[in-house]
């Protein structure tokens, strides 16, 4: 009973850890294109853009090997993030 009590914590601290290292990554769309215009992400990192813009504007993800980006497309209407 004790080991199991321990892998399940080891397994909970893992997974706890795996979540602290995923960040968020801000991308604002402007009618002069993206700001930042280039960013770095790693596995389990998210993108969240917002559209500043007075146009809807459609973010398009090009297909990546285990990387996976819902929706696809993405289309935000003015002040809209997603």
């Amino acid at each position: 009973m004790r080991k199991l009590m321990l892998i399940a914590i080891a397994i909970a601290s893992l997974a706890i850890a795996g979540a602290a290292i995923a960040k968020t990554v801000a991308v604002t769309i402007t009618k002069n294109g993206y700001v930042p215009n280039a960013v770095t992400v790693a596995a389990g990192d998210t993108v969240q853009f917002t559209n500043s813009d007075t146009v809807a504007h459609q973010v398009v993800f090009k297909p990546t090997t285990g990387v996976t980006c819902v929706p696809n497309p993405l289309v935000l209407q003015p002040t809209q993030s997603g």
